[in-house]
């Protein structure tokens, strides 16, 4: 048997031979424990924003981030109660900061020790990836209730089904970025029931029930 993540990447396991015997069974989320305090303190920092948030290495080949930080730049006029939070580190933090520069609506908060305490913070998650073979910080966000935003590609719509518990973009579109943060922001009884819609199937993605899927797997080779 040969485990894969998702169905993306069953799919190219089966290239290297159709006789490979595959299960998928998805990452679990990561159950982050919270501070309220913290919690209050992120919001108070940020008072009055909309939050936006990203959690990713900061890698343009695979996780996207220069596309969110051009919906970014349309935004900073038009709606200067948005705000960007970037947590994260990478090869391209510098390039990143240097494309943000002129903006007073982006932070990169860099590595942080507190990841659920932001998830809790946010208003909203955009996560727009180029290449993905599951996006596990997403499980983590559905659990939060936050609304999300994700590209259509790898293993993200194992997640995320667009237009029923999340939006589902393009790859590499500021625009579809910028297109969907408006339609979150402006129909908020919408991103609410995605966000419960996403929260209401969070259980099938729990540490105990994908222990139970691995242990039936070992039964069977057993």
């Amino acid at each position: 048997f040969v485990v894969a993540l998702s169905d993306v990447i069953k799919k190219e396991t089966l290239k290297i031979s159709n006789d490979i015997n595959t299960i998928i069974i998805p990452s679990a989320y990561s159950g982050l424990e919270l501070d309220k305090t913290k919690i209050e303190e992120i919001k108070n920092r940020f008072k009055g924003k909309f939050l936006i948030g990203n959690i990713g290495e900061l890698d343009n080949k695979t996780k996207g981030q220069y596309y969110l930080i051009e919906a970014a730049k349309r935004f900073q006029k038009s709606h200067p109660e948005f705000h960007f939070v970037f947590l994260g580190r990478g090869v391209d933090e510098q390039n990143y900061k240097e494309q943000a520069k002129n903006l007073t609506n982006i932070t990169f908060e860099g590595f942080v020790d507190n990841v659920g305490d932001y998830i809790e913070a946010f208003d909203l998650f955009v996560f727009p990836s180029l290449k993905e073979g599951l996006g596990s910080i997403l499980l983590d966000v559905k659990r939060a209730k936050v609304p999300i935003i994700a590209s259509e590609t790898g293993g993200i719509p194992d997640i995320v089904q667009n237009n029923y518990n999340g939006i589902l973009i393009p790859p590499g579109s500021s625009d579809s970025i910028y297109e969907s943060i408006l339609e979150f922001y402006r129909n908020k009884p919408k991103a609410k029931l995605f966000a419960q819609r996403a929260y209401d199937e969070i259980e099938k993605y729990s540490p105990t029930n994908l222990a139970k899927k691995y242990k039936n797997l070992y039964s069977k080779i057993v």
